[in-house]
């Protein structure tokens, strides 16, 4: 089963996925998200090796047709907010080939902060190309019947202040002007509530962040995915 949380930069998603797999301890358990990707507390060296392998999987036979796809839908540029290089366009889709072959993982609990809804939402404000990045994101997302969408419900409000607060430096929200970033946050919620009612998933979770009710959170997660499995 695969389990992604879904919602707004500084909702919570990391926060409940690293809860999550805690409280799943000793279960089969893979998480997945941008610090896996970049290999966030490895070694140099190891990070040399994930670099490099993250730069050769979209070559791969069974990834290849995705990667295309996923390449022509950054090529669209008719955003206010568009990727600033081609570098910065490259890691988009190497990510999305890393989530589809984490997502082919057998017999594992995959729990992921950053999934296939909430990239293809960033792709689509970023490049506004709603319609195309729903359509990719259905032809792939056809390939897995197991997936658990948890739809985190937070304000615009509530999300800019937690970005504010956090202790990141990392990314392009980070340096934008208030007006920018609250004008990114806006159109962010648009396209994850399109993407929300085009991804294929029968399996749907909607939960209202709270900080003070985590744990009630989490269980009722865990229950959830106990009916499923």
């Amino acid at each position: 089963m695969i389990i992604e949380f879904n919602g707004l930069p500084g909702s919570g998603k990391t926060l409940l996925k690293k809860q999550l797999a805690q409280s799943m301890h000793g279960r089969d358990i893979l998480t997945a998200g941008v610090d896996e990707f970049r290999g966030v507390g490895s070694s140099k060296l190891k990070k040399h090796i994930i670099k490099a392998y993250r730069i050769m999987a979209p070559f791969f036979f069974n990834n290849f047709s995705f990667w295309s796809q996923c390449r022509k839908l950054l090529q669209i540029n008719r955003s206010e907010i568009p990727y600033q290089s081609r570098y910065e366009k490259m890691i988009v889709v190497a990510y999305l080939v890393y989530l589809l072959q984490t997502y082919r993982c057998q017999n594992k609990i995959v729990i992921v902060d950053e999934g296939f809804v909430q990239t293809f939402s960033a792709i689509a404000v970023h490049t506004n190309s709603g319609e195309k990045a729903a359509e990719v994101i259905r032809n792939v997302c056809s390939q897995f019947d197991d997936i658990l969408s948890v739809n985190i419900d937070i304000s615009i409000e509530d999300t800019y202040e937690n970005i504010q607060n956090r202790n990141r430096h990392d990314s392009a929200m980070d340096s934008m002007s208030d007006e920018k970033l609250k004008q990114f946050l806006q159109q962010y919620d648009k396209r994850l509530k399109e993407m929300r009612s085009v991804f294929p998933l029968k399996k749907v979770l909607n939960i209202q962040f709270k900080q003070s009710e985590v744990v009630n959170m989490i269980n009722t997660i865990i229950e959830r995915i106990a009916e499923y499995e």
